[in-house]
């Protein structure tokens, strides 16, 4: 263990309790390689910041027991917790325009960082099908990222230090992006991302570690928040007479699925929804859970979601996987739930208009299509069976560390 160096987690959100369950597994690989481990919430250091402080607890989540928690309300603040420490800075922000302040700030307090994107999802389309939609994607995303990258060329905005990535087609992006080419040509340091790194992803590493029994107990939807704030600025916001027809559309086709094979229904909710409203959308039907995806995967028959990060679980285990489509969700949840039936070959079923086979031809069905996620398992999450994804990063913290 290196006593000098000191790993702070970025991250910019209104909820620690999320925060700790999401980055639950890193968080206590982290906490073994320094002494001590912080989670500092940079709400406070942005443009038009209001102050606010996230560090309400819930007294079930555990986390490591050397992990501390920063709420900085200042530069000032900032600056006098990183004197006499070896910061390396895990990356946890984006880079739109309130967090252009921040990363300044970075760059003058010269912490070294890195990004961990150790997912190894499919990215969604990207695309926006309103002119509103188009826009702020525009405004509001592409170019304060843009912007960001330009300050980093000019010094202003630090660069990463290290981007670990499961995906290698974003090991390829990487290296042969058009800023890299430039600089093979000219002696300038254009790229914003350093140097990175293939690693086994997340999912990878904690089904190496981690001892859940696989079993087919549940048929469990991974269900997605349709009114999510990322959701609402690529189309409107659905009112409240929709997102209910949504759930009684999925409600229906739930209950031919527990009845054509006798197994509990559980809904697992996505940690921005609300538990009580989706139980009275549901009327109450079904189990539903929060912050236990992971779990409930590793114990489903069936596992059904529209478009979420926590699939890779599924098809990391091989499980029966149904992607669903329901136009009423809006043109861009459409495109979104085609991403896995089109890149891994997932069974899709349109929720607005469906036929099932018999039981046995559906089983198979489902079945030969999960024999056949070895390629994007190999391409995106798993390519080292010696060698933890988060061991790695470690490894190369404690070499930026020196």
């Amino acid at each position: 263990m290196n006593k000098d160096l000191c790993v702070c987690v970025l991250v910019r959100s209104e909820s620690i309790n999320q925060i700790l369950t999401s980055l639950s597994y890193t968080l206590n690989k982290l906490s073994k390689c320094t002494k001590k481990l912080y989670i500092i919430n940079t709400m406070n250091l942005e443009f038009f910041s209001n102050k606010k402080n996230f560090f309400k607890i819930n007294k079930n989540i555990r986390y490591p027991k050397n992990l501390s928690f920063f709420n900085p309300k200042s530069y000032k603040e900032l600056k006098n917790f990183t004197k006499d420490k070896n910061i390396i800075a895990v990356n946890n922000i984006g880079r739109s325009f309130p967090e252009i302040k921040i990363n300044i700030i970075l760059r003058i307090l010269d912490i070294k960082q890195i990004i961990i994107s150790n997912f190894g999802n499919i990215q969604g389309p990207g695309s926006f099908h309103s002119i509103n939609g188009r826009f702020k994607d525009l405004f509001f995303k592409k170019l304060p990222q843009r912007i960001t990258i330009i300050l980093s060329i000019f010094g202003i905005c630090p660069k990463i230090d290290i981007r670990f990535v499961a995906r290698k087609d974003k090991i390829n992006w990487g290296t042969k992006n058009f800023l890299s080419k430039i600089e093979n040509f000219l002696p300038l340091k254009l790229k914003y991302t350093k140097k990175y790194v293939l690693i086994n992803s997340l999912a990878s590493d904690i089904n190496s570690e981690i001892n859940i029994r696989k079993k087919e107990k549940y048929i469990v939807l991974v269900d997605t928040n349709v009114n999510h704030k990322d959701s609402i600025r690529s189309q409107k916001k659905l009112s409240e007479n929709k997102v209910k027809k949504i759930y009684k559309t999925v409600s229906n086709f739930l209950e031919i699925l527990e009845k054509k094979f006798k197994k509990k229904i559980i809904i697992c909710i996505h940690p921005s929804s609300d538990i009580n409203k989706i139980k009275n959308y549901t009327q109450n039907k079904y189990v539903i859970k929060k912050y236990k995806t992971r779990e409930y995967i590793y114990k489903s028959f069936i596992v059904l979601f529209y478009e979420s990060t926590a699939i890779i679980d599924a098809i990391l285990l091989k499980k029966r996987i149904i992607a669903l489509e329901n136009k009423m969700m809006g043109e861009i949840w459409v495109k979104e739930s085609n991403q896995y039936p089109t890149k891994v070959g997932v069974k899709k079923i349109d929720l607005n208009n469906y036929k099932l086979p018999n039981k046995i031809k559906f089983i198979k069905d489902l079945d030969k299509r999960s024999k056949n996620y070895s390629s994007f398992i190999n391409n995106n999450l798993r390519h080292n069976k010696n060698e933890l994804g988060m061991d790695k990063v470690i490894k190369e913290i404690n070499q930026l560390s020196l």
